[in-house]
């Protein structure tokens, strides 16, 4: 009995490896596969192929072949351990494309799944060692995730931001018989400069990000009441 060659020679858990030789038992049960000393189940066999699955706990080694006393020692399989070492960027909106980095990946975009919080996200590109994902609606800052197979590793938080649409402040003043020589009102608005207003007048406040700011009137006379 000999081992040819394998096919393929890398890959991660759940992947389906062929192994191709002859000296095999047409029976799966009565063949047994080692990745680096830990067996595997066969599913399919005939005398000259095997079909086996590669489990999570498998390492990177030789992949041997067991037939009754028999054995045979084959090339080695390199396992590509899922992982993820880098998110760019870290933080961003809805919308936002993340490179994710990392090792394990399929270059078959439908064969990843990309989370944000738990939140599956849309992929644009994949290959084995880099994906680009879309931060998708209902996103909140969280971890992001890599699920290829049965195997799913978490990477590093991405801090989702929220998006401000501005807003406009208009303050309008009406002043009925204002005392003589009175010229107008000092007006402060949240994260804004003092300005001065007319007893009548009217001033606009844009670009304000806030959902409440607090507005106020000084310099008012004794004679005069504020409302509103």
């Amino acid at each position: 009995m000999n081992i040819d060659s394998i096919n393929p020679v890398k890959g991660r858990a759940g992947d389906e490896v062929q192994i191709f030789g002859n000296g095999f038992n047409p029976n799966p049960e009565m063949n047994k596969v080692l990745f680096n000393d830990l067996e595997t189940p066969v599913t399919v066999a005939s005398d000259t192929m095997l079909t086996t699955t590669v489990s999570p706990e498998v390492e990177t080694g030789p992949v041997s072949v067991v037939v009754d006393q028999d054995t045979a020692v084959g090339p080695v399989f390199t396992v590509e351990k899922l992982s993820i070492t880098d998110i760019s960027p870290e933080s961003g909106t809805v919308g936002t494309a993340v490179t994710i980095s990392g090792s394990g990946f399929s270059s078959t975009i439908s064969q990843n799944i990309v989370t944000f919080a738990g939140v599956e996200a849309p992929i644009e590109t994949a290959s084995e060692t880099e994906l680009v994902g879309i931060v998708p609606d209902g996103a909140e800052t969280g971890p992001v995730a890599v699920t290829v197979g049965d195997v799913t590793v978490q990477g590093p938080d991405f801090t989702v931001e929220t998006t401000q649409n501005p807003k406009s402040l208009q303050v309008i003043t009406e002043t009925t018989n204002p005392p003589s020589g009175f010229d107008g009102y000092r007006l402060s608005v949240t994260g804004r400069d003092i300005v001065f207003i007319n007893p009548n007048g009217e001033k606009t406040f844009s670009d304000i990000l806030s959902d409440q700011v607090d507005v106020e009137l000084t310099s008012i006379p004794e004679t005069c009441a504020v409302s509103g």
